[in-house]
């Protein structure tokens, strides 16, 4: 059986570059407003409103492969701001520190602080966040109260360099590569308090999620209320295009079909591999057949590898 493209212009990814200043929701409720009533939209993974870059919309069955997505590791450009602490660790909250003049960093400098950042590393969330805390936004409780100082909590870093340094400034200019539940903000913040002169993160911009980049974003130069229905169906991204970020395999014996349906489990041995350049992520695999994409996990039995399907995609050929 040949892999199946579902493109339908129906279901699928909408990449957004989404601009600063914009929520994450106000930019999911632009494209349902363009696509129109009873179509399911959501995204995945939030991008705070001062920041910019991919936010992935997720439109109709692909909704159901969020959690797929924000398993995924992102990157990040991000300027850090070194001489002054904010509230927020950003550069909209009240300053709680700062030095007369902007602090003369060097790149040596900064780059020792990188290995106490890489890997799995406790981090302390900004004060100003979504997180809960005893049922209670971080956001609401620290603004209408005091400041609070939330618990760590373990995070996991890939990559951090230091790509450019403007001394005269006090600034820098990071990548990182993490995964979900990072905060850039506390990355930044973290770099000044470690270095002395404290920091807050000036400028944030996402660059990709996995194979989701944003250069393939749609954009919103002309306003959130001048999407176009059609063009957003174009570029839509099909659903299978999930299987670029998993090892993906492709089903060879019809019985397999209905077995993947009924949500039996399958000999890896049976699939045939699909060539991936590289796979961001290891935990699970995409299987695709004659209108069916299953995510799958791997179950390791009496010496056999087996992938036993999580969420199965039903979908209509193309014609």
């Amino acid at each position: 059986m040949s892999s199946t493209r579902f493109t339908n212009g129906r279901d699928g990814f909408l990449i957004i570059d989404k601009p600063e200043g914009v929520r994450s929701t106000a930019s999911v409720s632009a494209v349902k407003r363009a696509l129109g009533r009873g179509v399911r939209v959501g995204h995945a993974g939030t991008l705070d409103s001062t920041a910019q870059g991919l936010l992935i919309v997720l439109v109709g069955k692909a909704t159901r492969l969020c959690r797929y997505v924000m398993d995924l590791p992102k990157s990040y450009l991000g300027i850090v701001k070194f001489g002054v602490k904010t509230s927020t660790d950003d550069g909209t909250g009240d300053i709680l520190s700062s030095m007369d003049d902007d602090p003369f960093i060097d790149r040596g400098s900064l780059e020792s602080l990188v290995p106490s950042f890489l890997g799995i590393r406790m981090q302390r969330p900004p004060s100003i966040s979504a997180l809960k805390v005893d049922g209670r936004r971080a956001h609401l409780v620290s603004r209408s109260e005091k400041l609070m100082e939330l618990p760590l909590r373990p995070v996991f870093i890939t990559s951090l360099k230091v790509q450019d340094v403007f001394a005269d400034k006090g600034e820098a200019t990071i990548g990182v590569v993490c995964h979900k539940g990072t905060y850039i903000r506390s990355i930044a913040r973290d770099m000044g308090d470690m270095s002395g002169y404290g920091a807050h993160l000036s400028s944030l911009r996402r660059i990709s999620t996995g194979p989701f980049d944003v250069s393939d974003g749609v954009s919103f130069s002309e306003g959130m209320d001048c999407l176009d229905k059609e063009v957003l169906s174009q570029s839509l991204l099909p659903v299978d295009f999930i299987s670029r970020a998993y090892r993906s395999y492709e089903i060879t014996r019809h019985e397999d079909l209905g077995a993947l349906k009924n949500g039996l489990p399958l000999p890896l041995s049976t699939l045939r591999p699909i060539k991936n350049d590289e796979a961001w992520c290891c935990s699970r695999a995409v299987v695709t057949g004659e209108g069916l994409l299953s995510v799958c996990r791997f179950r390791f039995e009496d010496d056999r590898c087996y992938l036993v399907p999580e969420t199965n995609l039903l979908m209509e050929s193309p014609s």
